[in-house]
């Protein structure tokens, strides 16, 4: 669902959280397929924030 809602411009803001682990091909995608033919098709933000949450770190993308 998240990946559709990306593709389809609906999505203003994400916020990601990142842990200092290498999970490799065992970890889970962050999104589904966006079925994207070229590069310059996938949806652009720009970084608005990024500060340490914990022992994470936690990213704030706007489109």
């Amino acid at each position: 669902m998240a990946a559709g809602l990306l593709k389809a411009g609906l999505v203003d803001e994400l916020v990601v959280f990142h842990a200092g682990l290498a999970l490799g091909a065992e970890g889970r995608a962050m999104l589904g397929p966006l079925e994207l033919g070229r590069l310059a098709e996938a949806p652009r933000l720009r970084l608005a924030e990024m500060r340490a949450v914990g022992g994470d770190a936690m990213s704030r993308w706007v489109r």
